[in-house]
């Protein structure tokens, strides 16, 4: 879907800002916040959480972190569909902001793939 303006857009990324924050909260979950720490489990360029590298994690860890990002997915939909832009884009303006927020040390998948350590 297009947009009308490059105004419009600009809104919808600040909205998505704000009000993604919530869903972002349950990265906060112990058994995340512990998998960011030991540099399994890295924010993407997707706006989601991700496996870092060849890495395996618990089924505990892994139902967690598909928890997170279905919880991610529905508020980046619902958004997208609030102001008119497209899930990804909504996803990769909060991606940025989640990276931004990461401790030194952790892991992040940038646009190109790769992982990179903050």
């Amino acid at each position: 879907m297009k947009l009308k303006s490059p105004m419009t857009l600009i809104a919808a990324f600040g909205v998505a800002l704000f009000l993604a924050a919530a869903p972002m909260a349950s990265a906060a979950d112990p058994v995340v916040e512990g998998a960011i720490a030991s540099g399994i489990v890295g924010e993407q360029a997707d706006g989601y959480l991700g496996v870092v590298g060849g890495k395996s994690i618990d089924a505990q860890t892994k139902r967690t972190i598909d928890e997170v990002n279905i919880k991610r997915r529905a508020v980046y939909t619902q958004l997208a569909a609030q102001k008119g832009v497209s899930v990804d884009q909504v996803a990769a303006v909060v991606a940025e902001k989640q990276v931004d927020k990461l401790p030194s040390g952790a892991y992040f998948k940038d646009a190109s793939g790769a992982w990179k350590r903050k």
